[in-house]
């Protein structure tokens, strides 16, 4: 079995086993629905008779999810209670999740930021909220944290030691200060910063800086890494700046000397020439100014403190003067990806958490008297069942995603949330980071995170990145690859350490109130075979354990579906009884086969009566 993977993945079954994963699987697996909102709903016919505990709809394409109807999720959430469990009953979550629409929730489209893009998003996201809380109480809302590029590292610890020896001995005492947090995470973590996506905030948009050999004048050579770059860079823009200040300067500084020594017209004109590029000059300090304001609004408030009580003219000769005589940019010009995306990601989760909160507790603010009726009687009546934000990482190259930075994301989105929840709703702070806690979290893709090892990295790796964002994470997508493409394979059809990063959620997180949702789609479109049993034997999960017998009609309208597919009595091992078998011994629409009451060779007449089915 090392063909499909790391570990000993086929083995019986019927033989539970003990671990993390199989104790856990039992009870929280779940599949994902097609992304066409006509299949998802037959999906959710006949997923549940594969044995699974949840399922998650997947419309994932933003203009198809808007065209559905409110009503579809009221009539999900019947078919999940019907068919899967009444969760009104029993006091438990809803079956059912949704992974929301792909919409960048940053604000970039087209390879810039733009503020028309998200406020957009954060408007779409409140309607995805809306609908998903008709599905029932606690619905988990799976997000893309976000699907622009951030940066690319490289694991090799020898190549990392190089790079550290080389910075050292060309760089400067100053600039080694400056990246000294960057040196000591290299000398810790073996990591090597091979590309840096980096955004100019006066226009939104990002370019890639990559690393590259720079050749001295001496002959030698060294690779300059994109935070290097990165620094030279806002060090040449700054001078560039100050220049610009300097040169309007000193032709001021020649004006009011001509007029000096001059009288009349000629007096006149060197004046004039003087309060020109005065106001050039003024022109130009508040452009530097207001740059400053958009990557580092600190730096600009403490700039304001220094000027309070100062007229407008005084106040700005004062910023020319310290601005000429700074040596180096008082904040970051350009700025990282992760550093820019973070407060616009954290305030669009924010802003949609506190729309599941106003659901939650004052839904009539947002539906009319029938949809709040409906949203009663899907259990939603308070915020202990409100809908839960979970963020997900996408690719590791991607922002936020991996475990320390989605982190990051996480606890800036609660702090936002939380902020608001005590300016706006005056909840006392305790009270409103719990509530934060409760209603922000994460979604943990491990076929995502096995994209490391593209870049070098290990399963202990992948497994410590988990560790990371354990406590965090409320939702599971489970999907196997072998860590070059996301292939989207069964569990344990590659070598994501699915049974390590469970056992590690289950060790630091909380693992009991999470859904694991299998997204075998790849396998499904490559195979056309339902992937359950080779889920269930992965985690070596007793068959028993779940809802999925045979029957004699079997599944076949969910072939091809985005996790599951089937075909007719196949149990996922293909056409166990073809089409033939039914043309000679069916029974028409009873579906029962001849041992059971059919004619044989009668398939289109009843078997009861023999005369052809209307």
């Amino acid at each position: 079995m090392a063909l499909y993977g790391e570990t000993n993945i086929y083995r019986n079954s019927l033989d539970p086993s003990k671990t993390p994963a199989a104790e856990w699987a039992n009870a929280y697996l779940g599949a994902t629905t097609s992304i066409e909102p006509g299949k998802a709903m037959k999906d959710l016919v006949n997923l549940p008779a594969s044995g699974i505990e949840n399922v998650e709809i997947s419309v994932i394409d933003p203009s198809k999810f808007e065209a559905i109807p409110r009503e579809m999720f009221a009539e999900a959430r019947r078919l999940g209670k019907m068919l899967i469990r009444d969760f009104t009953k029993d006091g438990r979550p809803s079956p059912l999740s949704l992974h929301s629409p792909l919409v960048e929730p940053t604000g970039f489209a087209e390879n810039r930021w733009d503020e028309t893009h998200w406020k957009s998003a954060q408007q779409q996201l409140g309607e995805v909220v809306e609908k998903a809380a008709m599905l029932g109480p606690n619905v988990p809302i799976n997000i893309h944290a976000s699907q622009v590029p951030s940066e690319i590292t490289v694991y090799n610890v020898n190549e990392a030691e190089k790079r550290i020896r080389e910075i050292e001995q060309y760089m400067s005492t100053n600039d080694k200060a400056k990246f000294a947090q960057q040196i000591e995470h290299m000398h810790r973590t073996g990591e090597i910063p091979e590309v840096q996506w980096v955004v100019d905030p006066t226009s939104g948009e990002y370019v890639p800086l990559k690393a590259s050999e720079h050749t001295y004048p001496w002959g030698e050579k060294r690779v300059l890494l994109p935070f290097e770059q990165l620094g030279m860079i806002n060090n040449t823009q700054w001078d560039s700046m100050a220049n610009k200040l300097k040169a309007y300067w000193k032709e001021i500084a020649e004006a009011q000397n001509y007029a000096a020594q001059s009288s009349g017209a000629a007096k006149d004109k060197w004046e004039n020439y003087a309060q020109t590029y005065g106001a050039e000059l003024q022109r130009e300090t508040l452009a530097i100014f207001n740059r400053i304001a958009k990557t580092s609004p600190e730096t600009a408030q403490n700039l304001q403190a220094e000027v309070k009580g100062l007229s407008p003219g005084a106040a700005l000769k004062h910023l020319a003067d310290k601005f000429m005589m700074l040596e180096k940019p008082p904040c970051d010009l350009f700025m990282s990806m992760d550093k820019f995306a973070m407060p616009k990601a954290a305030e669009t989760f924010a802003n949609t958490a506190m729309r599941s909160y106003d659901i939650a507790t004052h839904p009539e603010k947002f539906m009319d008297k029938e949809r709040v009726k409906e949203l009663q009687e899907a259990g939603v009546t308070d915020i202990s069942k409100a809908p839960i934000i979970t963020i997900e990482n996408v690719s590791p190259e991607m922002a936020f995603g991996r475990g320390e930075s989605l982190k990051a994301l996480v606890q800036a989105s609660r702090q936002k949330f939380a902020e608001r929840l005590m300016q706006e709703k005056h909840v006392p702070k305790a009270e409103a980071d719990k509530v934060a806690e409760r209603l922000i979290g994460a979604t943990w893709d491990v076929g995502h995170i096995n994209l490391m090892k593209r870049y070098g990295y290990d399963k202990e790796k992948i497994i410590a990145e988990t560790e990371k964002i354990a406590k965090d994470v409320k939702h599971v997508h489970l999907t196997d690859n072998f860590g070059a493409f996301d292939a989207h394979l069964a569990p344990g059809m590659g070598n994501v350490p699915i049974p390590e990063i469970i056992a590690k959620l289950k060790e630091k997180g909380k693992i009991k109130d999470v859904r694991g949702i299998v997204e075998a789609g790849g396998y499904v479109m490559s195979y056309g075979e339902n992937p359950t049993l080779k889920t269930l034997q992965y985690f070596n999960a007793p068959v028993y354990g779940f809802q999925g017998a045979p029957s004699w009609g079997g599944e076949n309208p969910a072939v091809g579906n985005y996790f599951m597919g089937s075909g007719g009595y196949s149990a996922a091992y293909g056409m166990i009884l073809p089409p033939i078998h039914y043309g000679d011994y069916g029974a028409g629409f009873s579906g029962l086969p001849a041992a059971l009451g059919a004619v044989p060779g009668a398939a289109s007449k009843s078997a009861f009566a023999g005369t052809p089915n209307a």
